[in-house]
């Protein structure tokens, strides 16, 4: 889940262009959903949304059993959780979500006290899957030979959440110089060591 369209298409892209899987007819590696356009929404194993378009899936209730085959949800810059504009749809959809995730952001300056909010959200999902599982066991028909009821518990989860500094930052961007050459536009592929002189050199 990203902030914008725009950001929206270029992960949508990235995905494409890095990954390659053969799939059933009728299922897309990726998959797009954003107010101006949806492209693969429902039948792709990747979708890049907004968080606005993604809330609209989680509360839609002829979506509901789509939303139970999400296994992973990717957030990024999830710092406009404290924001002032559309704060509350970053609450809304960490609270609805009942699978992993992962939060991502280069600018959080509290992020011991943001990892305390989720973490007590996951809690509340602890005690209420276990009062669901306990309610369901109870008024389940006992076992025809055993005389015990069957098991009904629900899969394994993991409810704990951490937080995790990675000082380091990828950048895939390449850098290319634009000329013209015989006539023709040429882009050369440029990195940034080439560049470089003994005046760089550290002391």
């Amino acid at each position: 889940m990203v902030l914008s369209q725009a950001l929206v298409n270029q992960v949508a892209a990235t995905v494409q262009n890095r990954f390659n899987k053969n799939l059933p007819s009728g299922e897309a590696l990726c998959g797009v959903f954003t107010r101006d356009y949806r492209h693969d929404a429902l039948n792709s194993q990747v979708l890049v949304t907004v968080p606005a378009c993604f809330e609209i899936l989680l509360l839609a209730p002829h979506r509901q059993a789509w939303v139970k085959r999400i296994r992973y949800v990717i957030f990024d810059e999830v710092h406009c959780l404290g924001g002032e504009i559309r704060a509350e749809v970053w609450e809304h959809l960490l609270v609805m979500i009942h699978c992993p995730f992962l939060a991502l952001s280069a600018s959080i300056s509290n992020p011991q006290h943001l990892t305390e909010w989720p973490q007590s959200v996951k809690r509340c999902w602890r005690q209420a899957d276990s009062m669901m599982a306990k309610n369901a066991a109870s008024q389940r028909p006992a076992g025809p030979r055993t005389g015990v009821h069957r098991d009904y518990a629900l899969p394994k989860q993991s409810y704990k959440v951490r937080l995790v500094f990675y000082r380091e930052r990828y950048n895939d961007l390449e850098k290319h110089v634009c000329s013209v050459r015989d006539g023709g536009i040429q882009f050369d592929h440029f990195h940034l060591c080439a560049v470089l002189t003994t005046d760089h050199e550290s002391p």
